[in-house]
Order: structure tokens, then C-alpha cells, then sequence
């Protein structure tokens, strides 16, 4: 499988495999978790985790807009 699927599929894996997941706009690395924190004052839910880089600082944050999702390719040899 390498092309991009419905968000709402059976198979986006939810054991902290990390995947190719996107909003439409961007394209994030993520991963499912029992916890995550989408920011302000709203309690961690379930949800995808995502890593952004921005200004040359790394932080993560939900991903409660994404739309569809991909595995990560394999990496070279």
C-alpha cells in the first residue's frame, strides 16, 4: 500500500506505529496514542500525535484535523 487512504479506514495502525498522515495541506509523521495533547486547556484524549518543525524547534501536537494516511516508506538500503 502506497497510496494515501481515508483517515476513517480499518487499518491506520494504533500501536504507536508511526505513519504518513495529512490535513489536505501539510504532510505530518504520526502516531496514535491514548493521550494527546491538542493544546490550551483541553484534557489529553485519544487522537494523532503529530511532529512539526518550525523555526528549527521540534514539538508535537494533535493532528485532529487529518484526513488521510499512509505507511512510511522503507528506508534505503
Amino acid at each position: 500500500m502506497n497510496e494515501w487512504q481515508p483517515i476513517e479506514t480499518t487499518w491506520p495502525p494504533r500501536d504507536g506505529t508511526r505513519i504518513l498522515l495529512t490535513d489536505g495541506d501539510n504532510v505530518f509523521v504520526g502516531y496514535w496514542t491514548g493521550s494527546c495533547e491538542f493544546g490550551g486547556d483541553r484534557d489529553p484524549v485519544p487522537g494523532w500525535q503529530i511532529f512539526k518543525c518550525d523555526e528549527d524547534y521540534w514539538y508535537s501536537y494533535g493532528a485532529e484535523n487529518a484526513t488521510h494516511w499512509m505507511p512510511l516508506p522503507e528506508p534505503p538500503k
